[in-house]
């Protein structure tokens, strides 16, 4: 599935690049990019729930997540559900991982969703930056400093007393046989693991108010277009590898329009011939890892061979099944998650290009 993402958001960005701005194309292009990316987001929610996908921490930008979770929402919950939206946050960061704030977002509107059920009501949703001094802090169970708060309320049925200090406990559920009891217990489990905290205010008959902390940070979004400005290519000659031809194509063409000469072979067997028969050539190898009989990684090790020093990016739609440690020592000096956008192509093929000059 992310080798068809590859293609698709590959097409579509370089679509975007030439669309004549006085026409409609370039927002429905944006449009479909957005699609591409939620469903992108949606592989590594299932690869993390499954255990298969490593976190990625770094610094991220939480007011795009929060509208992604708010856009999904009002798609996919009754109408009888309405939203009152307020955010206060631009540029404001945490420190996590991006799958997982998403995960915090839709655990908590979809358990509001639940408790106002078929007779509707109002979700609120409030995200704000927030400075706590000591004595506020502490009552939140949280050190002095400065937070992102995230708030989403429901009108539902409340929360009984008797229970509400229960809610956060694993298998705790009271949807009577529909709920697995983690939900919440997990959203708060993410929530302490970021350094933050999730507090609950619950009147029975009259709803409930959850509110998550977590710090803030100063610095740059890496995940951010704008962080990685177009690097340039100086017509360095690249040899690709890949068995999918739609992603062999789309990543042939993105890496040409960046300013590279690309060979695209799609298969190991082939690539090894063509890279032995002269090796001073290339300047870069960028190999998919499962590719019939021959893997990236064996690819990699047979290139060393004959060109120790030769920078090879390893390429992979299913990032949790590579040893990073054991590609390292078959020489691979850098790693692209399928799906991959073109301005991390063009920083992680510069990036190895100079860690080598």
């Amino acid at each position: 599935f992310n080798n068809i993402l590859t293609a698709l958001m590959g097409y579509l960005e370089m679509s975007k690049s030439v669309a004549p701005p006085e026409t409609n194309l370039p927002r429905w292009i944006e449009q479909s990019l957005m699609a591409s990316r939620r469903a992108k987001n949606l592989v590594d929610q299932i690869l993390t729930f499954s255990r298969q996908n490593e976190l990625e921490m770094r610094p991220v930008r939480i007011s795009p997540i929060f509208k992604e979770v708010v856009n999904f929402m009002r798609a996919s919950i009754p109408s009888t559900i309405v939203f009152d939206i307020h955010s206060e946050c631009a540029q404001e960061m945490v420190y996590g991982d991006p799958t997982q704030i998403h995960r915090i977002i839709m655990n908590l509107c979809t358990n509001a969703a639940h408790a106002m059920g078929g007779n509707g009501g109002c979700m609120g949703l409030r995200l704000r930056p927030l400075s706590l001094n000591t004595p506020q802090a502490q009552k939140k169970n949280l050190e002095e400093g400065s937070y992102i708060e995230l708030t989403i309320s429901d009108t539902g049925q409340g929360i009984s007393p008797s229970i509400i200090g229960q809610i956060f406990d694993p298998f705790f559920t009271t949807k009577k046989g529909k709920g697995t009891g983690l939900g919440l217990s997990m959203t708060h489990g993410i929530v302490r693991s970021m350094g933050g905290n999730i507090l609950v205010e619950s009147v029975e008959g009259n709803g409930s108010v959850f509110s998550v902390y977590l710090p803030e940070i100063s610095g740059r979004d890496e995940n951010l277009e704008m962080c990685f400005p177009e690097m340039k290519g100086k017509n360095e000659k690249i040899l690709l590898v890949d068995d999918d031809e739609s992603v062999l194509e789309v990543m042939a063409e993105i890496i040409t329009h960046i300013g590279y000469t690309v060979v695209p072979v799609n298969n190991g067997n082939d690539a090894l011939t063509l890279f032995a028969s002269d090796p001073s050539s290339f300047d870069l190898v960028i190999t998919d890892q499962t590719m019939p009989h021959m893997t990236g990684l064996n690819l990699a090790r047979n290139l060393q061979v004959s060109r120790p020093d030769m920078p090879i990016i390893l390429s992979t739609g299913f990032f949790d099944a590579i040893d990073h440690a054991e590609a390292m020592k078959s020489g691979i000096s850098g790693f692209l998650a399928k799906p991959v956008e073109r301005h991390r192509i063009a920083h992680a093929i510069r990036k190895a290009i100079n860690r080598t000059a």
